[in-house]
């Protein structure tokens, strides 16, 4: 096993640990197994997007948009789908106007998607853009 499957692994067992202490009501260690997880393995969004939401629902709104904003930077996106899911993760987390890089890169690869373009114009009438706004709806 490389060292990078095992450090993926091993933060896939804190991510569960995490949710153990999150169901029975110990948001402090859920969020302490989360944070390790995202050290463990940064590429994975979905840690990053699991530790955002404890976050939030700890009512620490501020570092969830700090761990999607670090998500932007550091965590493997393939595909548009999960632009659009980090993008909503941002967009949810009152961060809208940081989601405007995903929604652009979900917006150029499924140009006519209605979703998607609604996203992106919301995303930046947030960022105070308003024409670009305009022009992204009217292209979908």
């Amino acid at each position: 096993m490389t060292a990078t499957c095992s450090a993926d692994a091993s933060a896939l067992t804190l991510c569960a640990e995490g949710a153990m202490l999150a169901d029975a009501g110990d948001s402090t260690g859920a969020i302490a197994r989360y944070t390790r997880a995202v050290e463990l393995a940064p590429s994975v969004l979905e840690l990053h997007l699991i530790l955002a939401n404890a976050l939030q629902l700890d009512g620490r709104v501020l570092e969830a948009r700090a761990a999607l904003r670090h998500a932007l930077r550091v965590a493997y996106r393939p595909d548009a789908s999960s632009e659009f899911t980090l993008g909503k993760a941002l967009v949810d987390a009152g961060a809208g106007a940081a989601a405007v890089p995903c929604f652009r890169r979900v917006h150029a690869e499924l140009p006519h998607d209605a979703a998607g373009a609604a996203a992106l114009a919301a995303s930046l009438r947030e960022a105070q853009c308003p024409d670009e706004a305009w022009h992204a709806l009217a292209a979908a």
